[in-house]
């Protein structure tokens, strides 16, 4: 029932596809820090829940999951994740804001969200994505 189409909402992703030169200070020191360059932004469509894994059962009251661990660094749980996406823990993505696509297929649009963390069951996979803060397009 959580693939059903009515349930899913459209983001879009980008995959990590290596890194940029080193961060230079305002000084010309160098940070030890290199920009992660992404691919361009694909469109999907997908079950974005903000669920912790409680659920409530009738018969035994209530249970707790923690499909994800205890601590929750994460502000959506993405399930399943759809077979035809192939991201992975260095991926990006943009939840709350549209990116705004150039004619070459990138965009300047800052992406909102970083995945934390991929979990796979037998017949799918889930993902956690947390929001970023971000300044002058780093994630800090």
């Amino acid at each position: 029932m959580q693939g059903l189409y009515r349930n899913k909402r459209k983001c879009w992703y980008a995959l990590y596809t290596g890194q940029d030169e080193e961060i230079v200070t305002e000084d010309g020191l160098l940070t030890g820090h290199y920009r992660p360059i992404y691919g361009n932004p694909v469109e999907v469509w997908v079950n974005a829940s903000t669920t912790s894994g409680i659920t409530n059962n009738n018969i035994a009251g209530r249970v707790e999951r923690y499909d994800f661990g205890i601590v929750l660094d994460y502000q959506y749980t993405i399930n399943p994740i759809p077979d035809n996406c192939p991201i992975d823990e260095m991926s990006v993505f943009w939840m709350d804001t549209v990116p705004e696509i150039n004619p070459d297929g990138s965009t300047d649009t800052p992406f909102d969200h970083i995945v934390t963390r991929i979990s796979s069951a037998v017949n799918h996979r889930a993902c956690q994505i947390a929001k970023v803060v971000r300044s002058d397009g780093v994630v800090v």
